[in-house]
């Protein structure tokens, strides 16, 4: 760690963002003293709940100089630290505290979850996580974790005892039964997730997300008509091409009638970025444009306004993920036991990309335009999963 006379007064200030006793904390907690207390090394003000005081652009950044703070640990638990301590600066994170062990228990979970970008991945990927231990477990594995024949040498799971991630190395490295291919490398996702996709194959490890399906999950136009194909209820949606940009206008109109807003998106498109959502024919016609320099966009009626007020009495625009998968285990719908919220009310998209915030569900906590959603009811409509899927 550098050597700062003022860290000792940082690291009384990370204890204290925790239950346990200031001067005697416990061996398992010591990562998240020290994470914290890299993070308020960069942001001295900051405290527990406030709004992240960095953008999620400066991610790198702040990495780079956690990283520094860290420099005299080892160098894989030194970068965890900073990539950690970089989340908190600019995410609203929900993930417990990670503590580094040396080597993970036995058995292994039967699906790894595989991912290659850093920012924000503890916090992306754990949703996910607990959302598969209740089924069966799972941990989640760099990429570069994987040995030459993909087996599984070291990984981040869940704790449930102690509601900590843990990371380690396993003692025996295994091959998944099963993997699920999560945040790739931004630059080039589509090739890290084929390649990856033909080598986990070749090993005999099932991929609940291939390639060529996940192609047309990244697609919205794509995905749009299979959903209206399989007769899924689906909110009326239009293409505007850069050789249908003179209907753009025409089409924008006809879907304001349609929702309280429009909301304009790129047809390939992820974390919520470039999307508007607007009352003004105008400025979802410059969002259109704007768009068109680099992909297709998609247009569509804002409805269904699901909103949270599980901390206060303001509801909070809210987006609910529900998971369909088939492969050889059958047919899995499974709809998480997480929200992405929006970090205003008056903020509309919903994304922890965009200094939103994970939360657990509790339906009382949850209204659709303007109702309650009570215990009995269910968030879970009619899925494609009843359909059969193109192979």
């Amino acid at each position: 760690m550098a050597n700062d006379r003022n860290t000792s007064a940082l690291e009384r200030r990370a204890r204290s963002w925790f239950e346990f006793d200031v001067e005697t904390p416990s061996d398992a907690d010591s990562d998240a003293i020290l994470t914290r207390t890299a993070a308020l090394a960069l942001a001295p003000s900051y405290a527990p709940g406030d709004t992240p005081p960095f953008a999620p652009s400066e991610w790198h950044t702040l990495r780079s100089d956690a990283l520094r703070f860290v420099s005299a640990l080892d160098t894989s638990r030194a970068e965890r630290i900073a990539d950690i301590a970089a989340d908190l600066l600019t995410s609203a994170p929900l993930a417990p505290p990670l503590r580094f062990v040396d080597t993970l228990p036995e058995p292994h979970p039967p699906v790894s979850l595989i991912f290659s970008a850093w920012p924000h991945a503890t916090h992306e990927l754990w949703p996910i996580m607990v959302d598969a231990l209740v089924v069966n477990g799972a941990q989640a594995v760099h990429d570069t974790w994987l040995d030459d024949d993909n087996r599984v040498r070291k990984a981040i799971r869940y704790d449930v005892e102690a509601d900590r991630l843990i990371e380690g190395e396993n003692a025996t490295p295994q091959h998944p039964k099963r993997s699920l291919l999560l945040l790739g490398p931004v630059d080039n996702e589509r090739v890290w997730h084929q390649q990856l996709d033909e080598s986990l194959r070749a090993s005999g490890i099932e991929v609940l997300n291939p390639y060529r399906m996940a192609l047309i999950a990244d697609d919205k136009w794509a995905t749009y008509e299979r959903w209206r194909a399989a007769s899924v209820a689906t909110p009326e949606t239009r293409l505007i091409t850069r050789a249908t940009i003179d209907t753009a206008e025409e089409s924008l109109r006809h879907i304001r009638q349609l929702g309280e807003c429009v909301v304009v998106k790129p047809r390939c498109g992820t974390a919520a970025r470039n999307v508007t959502i607007t009352t003004d024919i105008d400025e979802a016609l410059d969002a259109v444009r704007s768009i068109l320099r680099d992909d297709d966009a998609i247009i569509q009626p804002f409805q269904n306004d699901l909103r949270w007020s599980g901390e206060s009495d303001t509801a909070y625009p809210t987006v609910l993920r529900i998971n369909v998968v088939r492969g050889e285990c059958g047919t899995v719908r499974a709809e998480s036991g997480y929200l992405h919220v929006a970090p205003t009310a008056e903020q509309l998209v919903a994304s922890v990309a965009q200094f939103g915030r994970g939360r657990s569900i509790c339906r009382n906590s949850l209204e659709i335009g303007g109702m309650p959603i009570t215990e009995s009811e269910t968030l879970v409509f009619e899925s494609i999963a009843e359909k059969p899927f193109a192979r």
